[in-house]
């Protein structure tokens, strides 16, 4: 049976929340030193605690705590149309409703999808460079069997002013071929499809509020895989990244 409130501690209750409104409902239980779980605290305090004009759900708590935490951070409004709330109501929820727990699990994900978006546009630029090289060196090869096939001819006409047209032609044909034979053959085709295959599918808003929905309903992990079209091992292993 849970311990009654006495007024003391509800008043350190809400005293705390105000001055620390991000403070986690462990630090809170612990603080006002009684015998109430964390739980229990946030369910006493919802009576004082600001009023809200929508109800959030766990994906759109967390998915405030992590959009605040972008570099550069995105206006309230631009939260908003992302969550689905007001831009009023994302403000209060920052300042009043959210732990610090959710804003270090936030700031993490943050950081891990930036680097994400990082490295895929190095990649990018790695392959388009990989494919523009090989035209580049191309043609300079060619210019370069162009000017040799030019000088051949200039020197030839120089010492051998009399020579025939026939013995000129025979010179710019070998020339050309020697350049050409000499033009290295480059693909990028394998390190595209290495890259390609490297590629993976990140979890979207609704497949997890998909997951944590069926979970805490109690669903098993093959009934869930097959919801958000993934395998059990997955959804498991997203399961422990969320808690």
């Amino acid at each position: 049976m849970a311990a009654p409130w006495t007024e003391k501690e509800i008043n350190a209750l809400v005293k705390i929340k105000e001055v620390h409104p991000h403070s986690s409902w462990e630090y809170v239980s612990k603080k006002i030193g009684s015998m109430h779980s964390p739980d229990a605290c946030r369910r006493r305090y919802a009576p004082f605690a600001p009023k809200l004009t929508s109800v959030w759900s766990l994906p759109e708590r967390r998915q405030l705590a992590k959009m605040i935490h972008y570099e550069p951070p995105p206006l309230w409004k631009e939260i908003g149309k992302y969550v689905n709330h007001e831009a009023e109501d994302c403000k209060a929820f920052y300042e009043k409703h959210i732990t610090s727990k959710e804003l270090d699990r936030g700031k993490r994900e943050a950081k891990a999808e930036q680097n994400r978006m990082t490295k895929r546009r190095l990649s990018a630029v790695i392959i388009m460079s990989k494919t523009a090289a090989p035209q580049e060196k191309g043609k300079s090869a060619t210019s370069t069997a162009g000017s040799s096939a030019d000088d051949n001819n200039n020197n030839s006409s120089d010492h051998n002013g009399g020579e025939k047209s026939t013995t000129t032609s025979r010179s710019t044909a070998t020339a050309t071929a020697t350049a050409t034979a000499t033009i290295p053959v480059v693909t990028t085709t394998p390190a595209t499809t290495a890259i390609t295959t490297r590629k993976r599918r990140f979890w979207t808003e609704k497949e997890v509020e998909i997951l944590i929905t069926m979970r805490e309903q109690g669903s098993d992990w093959g009934d869930i895989a097959s919801h958000v079209n993934r395998t059990p091992g997955a959804c498991q292993s997203k399961w422990r990244r969320l808690r």
